[in-house]
């Protein structure tokens, strides 16, 4: 596919991760004046073999610009990649729209954990005795630096911060819709903002008992517990990635819903706070003083009740 030469994203999504970017990719793919890579998580900059196919083939990753005003990469990887954050910096423009989602740090790690679980990823525990079995899901939800960083490339008027909690969760993506058209200078056209019509929220697994209800599978990722096997597959037209489990067996598939309720013990509010000063006390103290935002959307006792779905 042709691209034209003036082609250049204006916008990025750098991050993070488990913070509603799939949410927000699907609802800015409906607005008319913003043009958006196929398939969420271009992977271009923070992925080594990516990368080094150059430009002409991360533009390959994009429809065909038709009078958009901005064309934009969703990408959450970004955001944990000094790397990625400085190429975005230097192969695009400092000018470049730069947008970060931040959600409470226990509940992004969690909400990161139960995603590996219901990917095959992960059967052991959250916690033991309380202490989290893997703190890598913790050090993902370390931000300071990295925001410290974008701050350095990117001018302050150019980034966007929204926080998961206040913006996008519970109803709430009006909020997060009319930040970024203001952002963008661009009109707030009327879209839907129902979640359940978002596909994110389509779920990641589904279980199937045979392989003829699996259309164009890519192949099997995973195999585990006999028989149990998941694939991917990706839509041509939606751009979105499904995750399968085969199982005609019985047992196989109580074995994967019960491997869920044994493993995703829900973190009790004590918890959580107990966690959250453990391990993010001091780094979410260094990124509210640099966003000038107390986030109080983090503290237990100032969280606000699920907001009624709104249209746009």
């Amino acid at each position: 596919m042709h691209v034209s030469s003036e082609f250049k994203p204006t916008l990025v999504c750098v991050g993070v991760g488990k913070a509603g970017t799939t949410t927000l990719h699907y609802l800015l793919l409906k607005h008319p004046d913003i043009l958006l890579v196929r398939a969420k998580e271009a992977s271009f900059f923070n992925v080594e073999s990516n990368y080094a196919r150059g430009m002409p083939w991360y533009r390959s990753l994009f429809p065909e610009p038709s009078g958009q005003r901005h064309i934009g990469d969703i990408t959450p990887g970004y955001f944990r990649s000094p790397v990625a954050l400085l190429r975005i910096q230097r192969d695009l423009s400092s000018a470049t729209k730069i947008i970060v989602v931040f959600r409470h740090p226990v509940a992004r790690a969690f909400s990161h954990y139960l995603h590996d679980v219901r990917l095959l990823d992960n059967n052991r525990p959250f916690l033991d005795r309380g202490a989290v079995v893997d703190p890598s899901y913790m050090v993902k939800s370390l931000y300071a630096d990295n925001m410290r960083l974008l701050l350095e490339l990117f001018p302050r008027e150019n980034i966007l911060p929204l926080i998961f909690e206040r913006d996008i969760a519970h109803g709430r993506l009006l909020r997060a819709y009319t930040k970024v058209c203001g952002f963008l200078g661009i009109e707030e056209v009327k879209i839907s903002t129902d979640v359940h019509k978002v596909p994110a929220f389509i779920p990641e697994v589904k279980l199937i008992e045979h392989d003829q209800d699996i259309t164009e599978a890519t192949g099997i990722v995973h195999a585990k517990a006999g028989d149990l096997q998941l694939r991917t597959v990706l839509d041509s037209d939606s751009g979105l990635v499904t995750k399968y489990i085969h199982s005609p067996a019985t047992e196989e598939r109580r074995w994967y819903l019960q491997l869920q309720s044994d493993v995703t013990r829900r973190l009790d509010p004590e918890t959580r706070q107990m966690l959250f000063q453990r391990y993010f006390a001091e780094d979410a103290a260094e990124l509210r003083e640099m966003l000038h935002d107390g986030i109080p959307e983090w503290d237990e006792e100032t969280q606000e009740k699920p907001a009624k779905p709104s249209a746009v």
